[in-house]
């Protein structure tokens, strides 16, 4: 889930990207002709203080939740605690918080 020019913006896989390298972490909705009608920004994030990812859980889903100081970003995944990992060797800062979204 990212924001859009109406509000939230939500898809699965496999229309949901979300790339980490050491530098920056990219959550987006591909392909981008299908998310510029709707006004999906990308959520784009470096791992410095003011990012913090951390588990989130839905109604009946598992999520891994990336707030920034520009907005926050979900991305449903069966496995929270492997992509948790893989941020938090990539430098994020990550919490074993889990926190409540009440859309899902």
């Amino acid at each position: 889930m990212v924001e859009g020019r109406f509000g939230e913006v939500s898809a699965t896989w496999p229309l949901v990207v979300f790339e980490v390298s050491r530098t920056e972490l990219v959550l987006r909705i591909r392909p981008p002709l299908g998310a510029a009608p709707l006004g999906a920004r990308a959520l784009r994030a470096r791992p410095d203080a003011e990012t913090v990812a951390f588990p989130a859980r839905g109604w009946w889903s598992r999520f891994v939740g990336i707030r920034t100081a520009h907005g926050d970003g979900y991305f449903q995944t069966s496995r929270p605690e492997e992509l948790l990992g893989v941020l938090q060797a990539a430098g994020f800062h990550v919490t074993g918080v889990e926190q409540r979204i009440s859309r899902f």
